[in-house]
């Protein structure tokens, strides 16, 4: 995986209309961890948070799936945090 400072990191564009990306985000992020055969909820989770600034990244790991749910559990609930997206 790439360094969140890399060229390459998958970065949350906010469009326009003020809604984040988040559609595009997770597609960016699961290119890479096929890539980088990342394979397991909680690294998944982790690297998720790790290219995001710092106040979204301590809420998304702030929401109760993100310690003890699975990868699609907690996304569906970061998506949730956002209305006007959808995981589509």
């Amino acid at each position: 995986m790439p360094s969140r400072q890399d060229s390459t990191a998958p970065t949350l564009v906010t469009a326009s209309n003020g809604i984040p990306e988040l559609a595009r985000y997770f597609e960016d992020l699961e290119f890479l961890f096929e890539d980088c055969l990342v394979q397991t909820d909680a690294a998944k989770k982790r690297y998720a948070t790790c290219y995001l600034d710092t106040p979204t990244a301590r809420l998304w790991q702030g929401l109760e799936p993100y310690t003890a749910g699975s990868y699609e559990q907690w996304k569906a609930v970061v998506h949730a945090l956002y209305p006007g997206t959808s995981e589509d």
